[in-house]
């Protein structure tokens, strides 16, 4: 893996973990699935019923993806830590 690639992972990881920790995100996040919840009961739009699978499978994705990219920059952000200490 060339040094290019692996800074970009890192920077991708550092920024999902900074915008996923943020207040902006939590939300954003809840105002979307308030709107999600409420236009599929009402029947505006009942793309996705109750029990509403079609986001509980986006939040599951959203997970499985930003999981690991908080796990690499806490990561990266404790080897950091641990060479500012030497």
């Amino acid at each position: 893996m060339t040094k290019k690639f692996k800074n970009l992972g890192v920077d991708l990881a550092d920024k999902v973990a900074n915008f996923v920790g943020s207040w902006k995100f939590i939300i954003w996040q809840t105002v979307i699935l308030i709107v999600w919840m409420a236009v599929n009961i009402k029947h505006v739009v009942n793309f996705d019923p109750y029990p509403f699978i079609l986001m509980n499978l986006l939040l599951s994705s959203q997970a499985a993806y930003a999981t690991p990219m908080i796990l690499m920059s806490s990561n990266r952000q404790a080897e950091k830590d641990r060479r500012h200490l030497s």
